[in-house]
Protein backbone atom coordinates (compact mmCIF):
# COMPACT_ATOMS: atom_id res chain seq x y z
CA UNK A 1 0.00 0.00 0.00
CA UNK A 2 3.03 2.51 0.64
CA UNK A 3 4.37 1.48 -2.73
CA UNK A 4 1.14 2.34 -4.25
CA UNK A 5 1.27 5.74 -2.65
CA UNK A 6 4.36 6.71 -3.16
CA UNK A 7 4.38 5.54 -6.71
CA UNK A 8 1.25 7.75 -7.21
CA UNK A 9 2.89 11.24 -5.48
CA UNK A 10 6.94 10.18 -7.76
CA UNK A 11 4.07 10.28 -10.84
CA UNK A 12 2.12 13.48 -9.48
CA UNK A 13 5.89 15.54 -9.07
CA UNK A 14 7.00 14.27 -12.41
CA UNK A 15 3.70 15.54 -14.07
CA UNK A 16 4.38 18.66 -11.98
CA UNK A 17 7.92 19.09 -13.47
CA UNK A 18 6.98 18.67 -17.21
CA UNK A 19 4.51 20.80 -16.90
CA UNK A 20 6.58 23.73 -15.23
CA UNK A 21 9.64 22.99 -18.09
CA UNK A 22 6.36 23.53 -20.48
CA UNK A 23 5.38 26.81 -19.50
CA UNK A 24 9.46 28.18 -19.48
CA UNK A 25 9.38 26.14 -22.77
CA UNK A 26 6.41 28.63 -24.01
CA UNK A 27 7.75 31.23 -22.34
CA UNK A 28 11.06 31.31 -24.24
CA UNK A 29 8.92 29.87 -27.15
CA UNK A 30 7.41 33.80 -27.24
CA UNK A 31 10.03 35.51 -26.65
CA UNK A 32 12.17 33.54 -29.35
CA UNK A 33 9.65 35.05 -31.88
CA UNK A 34 8.90 38.24 -30.56
CA UNK A 35 12.55 39.10 -31.09
CA UNK A 36 12.40 37.87 -34.58
CA UNK A 37 8.63 39.62 -35.31
CA UNK A 38 11.16 42.62 -34.15
CA UNK A 39 14.01 41.50 -36.52
CA UNK A 40 11.73 40.89 -39.24
CA UNK A 41 9.81 44.47 -39.06
CA UNK A 42 13.17 46.46 -39.08
CA UNK A 43 14.54 44.62 -41.77
CA UNK A 44 11.45 45.03 -43.59
CA UNK A 45 11.83 48.82 -43.16
CA UNK A 46 15.62 48.52 -44.11
CA UNK A 47 14.38 46.80 -47.23
CA UNK A 48 11.47 49.03 -48.33
CA UNK A 49 13.83 52.26 -47.22
CA UNK A 50 16.61 51.02 -50.10
CA UNK A 51 13.68 50.55 -52.84
CA UNK A 52 12.31 53.34 -52.17
CA UNK A 53 15.53 55.61 -52.85
CA UNK A 54 16.14 52.99 -56.28
CA UNK A 55 12.71 53.94 -57.53
CA UNK A 56 12.79 57.66 -56.27
CA UNK A 57 16.01 58.79 -56.75
CA UNK A 58 15.23 61.10 -60.01
CA UNK A 59 12.21 62.84 -57.40
CA UNK A 60 14.67 62.52 -53.85
CA UNK A 61 17.66 64.45 -55.37
CA UNK A 62 16.12 67.64 -57.27
CA UNK A 63 13.62 67.90 -54.02
CA UNK A 64 16.59 67.97 -51.71
CA UNK A 65 18.36 70.91 -54.06
CA UNK A 66 15.04 72.56 -53.91
CA UNK A 67 14.75 72.36 -49.82
CA UNK A 68 18.26 73.09 -49.56
CA UNK A 69 17.99 76.17 -51.76
CA UNK A 70 14.80 77.49 -49.75
CA UNK A 71 16.43 77.03 -46.47
CA UNK A 72 19.52 79.06 -47.49
CA UNK A 73 17.35 81.76 -48.77
CA UNK A 74 15.41 81.83 -45.93
CA UNK A 75 18.18 82.39 -43.73
CA UNK A 76 19.25 85.32 -45.84
CA UNK A 77 15.63 87.02 -45.96
CA UNK A 78 15.07 86.83 -42.17
CA UNK A 79 16.53 88.72 -39.38
CA UNK A 80 18.96 86.69 -36.95
CA UNK A 81 17.90 87.50 -33.49
CA UNK A 82 20.62 87.78 -30.14
CA UNK A 83 19.57 87.56 -26.96
CA UNK A 84 21.43 88.41 -23.35
CA UNK A 85 19.53 87.55 -19.97
CA UNK A 86 20.09 89.11 -16.95
CA UNK A 87 18.79 88.56 -13.04
CA UNK A 88 17.71 91.06 -11.01
CA UNK A 89 16.55 91.85 -7.52
CA UNK A 90 14.01 93.98 -7.07
CA UNK A 91 13.03 94.28 -3.03
CA UNK A 92 10.61 97.45 -3.62
CA UNK A 93 9.15 96.59 -6.46
CA UNK A 94 7.73 92.97 -6.50
CA UNK A 95 5.64 89.96 -8.01
CA UNK A 96 3.37 91.37 -10.79
CA UNK A 97 4.36 94.68 -10.08
CA UNK A 98 7.75 94.07 -11.38
CA UNK A 99 6.13 91.82 -14.48
CA UNK A 100 3.65 94.06 -15.67
CA UNK A 101 6.47 97.00 -16.03
CA UNK A 102 8.48 94.59 -17.65
CA UNK A 103 5.61 93.33 -19.99
CA UNK A 104 4.78 97.39 -20.90
CA UNK A 105 8.30 97.76 -22.70
CA UNK A 106 8.18 94.36 -24.36
CA UNK A 107 4.66 95.92 -26.15
CA UNK A 108 6.46 98.97 -26.54
CA UNK A 109 8.88 96.95 -28.62
CA UNK A 110 6.50 97.59 -31.63
CA UNK A 111 6.55 101.32 -31.07
CA UNK A 112 10.12 101.60 -30.76
CA UNK A 113 9.36 105.79 -30.88
CA UNK A 114 8.13 105.59 -27.99
CA UNK A 115 10.07 102.67 -26.09
CA UNK A 116 13.27 105.16 -27.44
CA UNK A 117 11.61 108.32 -25.40
CA UNK A 118 10.64 105.77 -22.58
CA UNK A 119 13.88 104.17 -21.82
CA UNK A 120 15.75 107.35 -23.64
CA UNK A 121 17.85 105.24 -25.90
CA UNK A 122 18.16 106.49 -29.65
CA UNK A 123 15.72 105.56 -32.08
CA UNK A 124 18.20 103.34 -33.76
CA UNK A 125 18.50 101.09 -30.83
CA UNK A 126 15.21 100.94 -29.96
CA UNK A 127 13.74 99.73 -33.20
CA UNK A 128 16.92 96.18 -33.15
CA UNK A 129 14.80 95.72 -29.53
CA UNK A 130 12.84 92.47 -30.73
CA UNK A 131 11.30 91.95 -26.88
CA UNK A 132 11.97 92.69 -23.26
CA UNK A 133 10.86 89.59 -20.95
CA UNK A 134 10.25 88.57 -17.53
CA UNK A 135 10.16 85.18 -15.62
CA UNK A 136 9.99 85.53 -11.21
CA UNK A 137 13.06 83.27 -10.19
CA UNK A 138 11.15 79.82 -9.43
CA UNK A 139 9.17 80.31 -12.33
CA UNK A 140 12.26 80.19 -14.86
CA UNK A 141 14.09 77.52 -12.58
CA UNK A 142 11.14 75.44 -13.08
CA UNK A 143 10.65 74.97 -9.22
CA UNK A 144 7.17 74.90 -8.98
CA UNK A 145 7.27 71.74 -11.20
CA UNK A 146 9.08 69.51 -8.36
CA UNK A 147 5.88 69.41 -6.54
CA UNK A 148 4.16 67.24 -8.95
CA UNK A 149 0.37 67.08 -10.22
CA UNK A 150 -1.34 65.32 -7.05
CA UNK A 151 -4.32 66.58 -5.37
CA UNK A 152 -2.22 67.52 -2.23
CA UNK A 153 0.98 69.07 -3.86
CA UNK A 154 -1.29 71.18 -6.08
CA UNK A 155 -2.81 72.97 -3.55
CA UNK A 156 1.26 73.87 -2.26
CA UNK A 157 2.07 74.48 -5.86
CA UNK A 158 -0.86 77.20 -6.25
CA UNK A 159 -0.19 78.32 -2.78
CA UNK A 160 3.29 79.31 -3.70
CA UNK A 161 2.57 80.50 -7.09
CA UNK A 162 -0.01 83.41 -5.63
CA UNK A 163 2.30 84.23 -3.22
CA UNK A 164 5.37 84.09 -5.64
CA UNK A 165 2.86 86.99 -7.45
CA UNK A 166 2.91 89.54 -4.79
CA UNK A 167 6.36 88.95 -2.53
CA UNK A 168 8.76 87.54 -5.23
CA UNK A 169 11.78 90.11 -5.30
CA UNK A 170 14.31 87.76 -7.74
CA UNK A 171 13.35 87.84 -11.61
CA UNK A 172 15.13 87.13 -15.13
CA UNK A 173 14.87 89.55 -17.53
CA UNK A 174 15.22 88.39 -21.24
CA UNK A 175 16.30 90.82 -23.51
CA UNK A 176 16.08 90.06 -27.58
CA UNK A 177 17.74 92.49 -30.57
CA UNK A 178 18.13 92.28 -34.20
CA UNK A 179 21.88 93.98 -33.29
CA UNK A 180 24.17 92.15 -32.37
CA UNK A 181 26.83 95.22 -31.36
CA UNK A 182 23.99 97.05 -28.91
CA UNK A 183 25.79 97.38 -25.88
CA UNK A 184 24.50 95.99 -23.08
CA UNK A 185 25.77 98.16 -20.35
CA UNK A 186 23.66 100.85 -21.65
CA UNK A 187 20.20 98.61 -22.14
CA UNK A 188 21.07 97.50 -18.41
CA UNK A 189 21.52 101.22 -17.37
CA UNK A 190 18.19 102.04 -18.85
CA UNK A 191 16.17 99.44 -18.09
CA UNK A 192 17.80 100.42 -14.43
CA UNK A 193 16.64 103.53 -14.52
CA UNK A 194 13.27 103.00 -15.73
CA UNK A 195 12.40 100.68 -12.96
CA UNK A 196 13.94 103.02 -10.73
CA UNK A 197 11.65 105.96 -11.21
CA UNK A 198 8.37 103.64 -10.50
CA UNK A 199 6.01 105.94 -8.27
CA UNK A 200 4.89 102.92 -6.17
CA UNK A 201 8.74 101.24 -5.68
CA UNK A 202 9.63 105.19 -5.23
CA UNK A 203 7.16 104.96 -2.28
CA UNK A 204 8.30 101.82 -1.16
CA UNK A 205 11.85 102.80 -0.55
CA UNK A 206 11.20 105.99 0.85
CA UNK A 207 9.14 104.47 3.32
CA UNK A 208 11.70 101.37 4.11
CA UNK A 209 14.25 104.55 4.40
CA UNK A 210 12.83 106.76 6.35
CA UNK A 211 11.70 103.53 9.05
CA UNK A 212 15.46 103.30 8.86
CA UNK A 213 16.40 106.44 9.91
CA UNK A 214 14.00 106.50 12.64
CA UNK A 215 15.71 103.36 14.03
CA UNK A 216 19.35 104.39 13.38
CA UNK A 217 18.21 107.90 15.40
CA UNK A 218 16.75 105.97 18.33
CA UNK A 219 19.66 103.81 18.87
CA UNK A 220 21.70 106.78 18.56
CA UNK A 221 20.29 108.58 21.35
CA UNK A 222 20.51 105.02 24.03
CA UNK A 223 24.24 105.25 22.91
CA UNK A 224 24.60 108.16 23.89
CA UNK A 225 22.37 107.63 27.43
CA UNK A 226 24.76 105.10 27.74
CA UNK A 227 27.91 106.99 27.28
CA UNK A 228 26.34 109.29 29.62
CA UNK A 229 25.62 106.52 32.43
CA UNK A 230 29.18 105.36 31.59
CA UNK A 231 30.16 108.48 32.67
CA UNK A 232 28.06 108.62 36.02
CA UNK A 233 29.39 105.24 37.01
CA UNK A 234 32.81 106.89 36.38
CA UNK A 235 32.48 109.47 38.77
CA UNK A 236 30.88 107.07 41.26
CA UNK A 237 33.92 104.83 41.19
CA UNK A 238 36.51 107.74 41.63
CA UNK A 239 34.52 108.64 45.21
CA UNK A 240 34.64 105.21 46.11
CA UNK A 241 37.80 104.98 45.34
CA UNK A 242 38.67 108.37 47.40
CA UNK A 243 36.39 106.75 50.59
CA UNK A 244 38.27 103.38 50.85
CA UNK A 245 41.63 105.34 50.45
CA UNK A 246 39.94 107.39 53.50
CA UNK A 247 38.50 104.36 55.18
CA UNK A 248 35.02 105.12 54.68
CA UNK A 249 33.75 102.74 52.88
CA UNK A 250 30.80 100.33 54.42
CA UNK A 251 27.96 98.03 53.27
CA UNK A 252 26.03 100.75 51.92
CA UNK A 253 28.59 102.58 49.44
CA UNK A 254 28.55 99.25 47.52
CA UNK A 255 24.95 99.33 45.61
CA UNK A 256 24.10 102.15 43.03
CA UNK A 257 20.77 102.73 42.21
CA UNK A 258 19.82 102.34 38.40
CA UNK A 259 16.98 102.75 36.29
CA UNK A 260 15.51 106.03 38.07
CA UNK A 261 15.80 104.28 41.45
CA UNK A 262 13.81 101.10 40.36
CA UNK A 263 16.38 98.46 40.55
CA UNK A 264 20.46 98.17 42.16
CA UNK A 265 22.86 96.06 41.03
CA UNK A 266 26.13 95.78 42.36
CA UNK A 267 28.71 98.19 41.18
CA UNK A 268 31.26 95.47 39.92
CA UNK A 269 28.27 94.27 37.92
CA UNK A 270 27.70 97.94 36.05
CA UNK A 271 29.96 98.08 33.89
CA UNK A 272 30.16 94.95 32.09
CA UNK A 273 26.42 95.05 31.64
CA UNK A 274 27.02 98.39 30.20
CA UNK A 275 29.59 96.92 27.73
CA UNK A 276 27.23 94.21 26.70
CA UNK A 277 24.36 97.10 25.74
CA UNK A 278 27.00 99.57 24.28
CA UNK A 279 28.03 96.24 21.68
CA UNK A 280 24.83 95.14 21.16
CA UNK A 281 23.33 98.38 19.78
CA UNK A 282 26.68 99.40 18.17
CA UNK A 283 26.21 96.05 16.13
CA UNK A 284 22.72 97.30 15.35
CA UNK A 285 23.69 100.83 14.75
CA UNK A 286 26.31 98.83 12.20
CA UNK A 287 23.83 97.19 10.12
CA UNK A 288 21.47 99.54 9.63
CA UNK A 289 24.02 102.39 8.24
CA UNK A 290 25.64 99.39 5.86
CA UNK A 291 21.65 98.72 5.02
CA UNK A 292 21.09 102.30 4.16
CA UNK A 293 24.30 102.65 2.16
CA UNK A 294 24.06 99.14 0.22
CA UNK A 295 20.07 98.83 -0.43
CA UNK A 296 19.29 99.55 -3.92
CA UNK A 297 16.26 100.36 -5.80
CA UNK A 298 17.23 97.78 -8.39
CA UNK A 299 20.14 95.40 -7.76
CA UNK A 300 21.64 93.70 -10.91
CA UNK A 301 22.56 89.81 -9.11
CA UNK A 302 24.17 89.03 -12.81
CA UNK A 303 23.85 91.82 -15.44
CA UNK A 304 23.59 91.77 -18.86
CA UNK A 305 26.27 90.42 -21.19
CA UNK A 306 27.18 90.26 -25.08
CA UNK A 307 24.44 89.51 -27.07
CA UNK A 308 24.53 85.65 -28.28
CA UNK A 309 22.73 84.15 -31.54
CA UNK A 310 19.71 82.25 -31.38
CA UNK A 311 19.21 81.45 -34.82
CA UNK A 312 19.67 78.81 -36.54
CA UNK A 313 23.38 79.17 -38.22
CA UNK A 314 23.27 79.22 -42.73
CA UNK A 315 24.69 75.76 -42.35
CA UNK A 316 21.62 74.36 -40.66
CA UNK A 317 18.66 76.07 -42.40
CA UNK A 318 20.32 74.15 -45.59
CA UNK A 319 20.09 70.76 -44.20
CA UNK A 320 16.08 71.76 -42.59
CA UNK A 321 15.19 72.40 -46.16
CA UNK A 322 16.95 69.32 -47.73
CA UNK A 323 15.50 67.02 -45.00
CA UNK A 324 12.02 68.63 -45.61
CA UNK A 325 12.26 67.93 -49.27
CA UNK A 326 13.35 64.39 -49.20
CA UNK A 327 10.47 63.86 -46.40
CA UNK A 328 7.54 65.33 -48.70
CA UNK A 329 9.22 63.13 -51.35
CA UNK A 330 9.00 59.92 -48.88
CA UNK A 331 5.76 60.64 -47.87
CA UNK A 332 4.09 60.90 -51.52
CA UNK A 333 5.61 57.38 -52.14
CA UNK A 334 4.21 56.51 -48.99
CA UNK A 335 0.11 57.49 -49.57
CA UNK A 336 1.18 56.30 -53.35
CA UNK A 337 1.94 52.12 -52.10
CA UNK A 338 -0.80 52.60 -49.95
CA UNK A 339 -3.13 53.41 -52.80
CA UNK A 340 -1.88 50.29 -53.97
CA UNK A 341 -2.84 48.44 -52.08
CA UNK A 342 -5.75 49.25 -51.20
CA UNK A 343 -6.62 49.37 -54.80
CA UNK A 344 -5.46 45.59 -55.30
CA UNK A 345 -7.56 44.68 -52.03
CA UNK A 346 -10.84 46.17 -53.30
CA UNK A 347 -10.38 44.17 -56.57
CA UNK A 348 -9.25 40.78 -54.52
CA UNK A 349 -12.90 41.45 -52.50
CA UNK A 350 -14.31 42.47 -55.62
CA UNK A 351 -13.18 38.97 -57.53
CA UNK A 352 -14.20 36.53 -54.34
CA UNK A 353 -17.94 37.75 -54.91
CA UNK A 354 -18.13 36.87 -58.20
Amino acid sequence: MNDQQKSKENKSQNEDEIDLMEVFSSIGRGIQGLSSSIGNFFLAILIYFRKFCLNWYKFIIPAMLVGLGIGISFNFITYTSYESEATIKSTFLKGANFLNEIDKLDKLCSDPISLAKVLNLEDSEAISLKSITAQGFNSANNIYEQYGANEETLIIKDSLIRYDLVNEEIFKVNISTYNELLEPTKIQSALKTYLENNEYLVKEFEINKNGLLKEKALIENQLVEINKLRGTLSEAIKVRIEKEKAGEIDDSAVRIMMDNGKSSLKNEDIPVILLDKDLALTQQLNEISSELYLTEKIQFITPFNAFYSKSYSRPTYGILGASIGFGIIFLIAILLDINSFLEKKSKESNYKKY
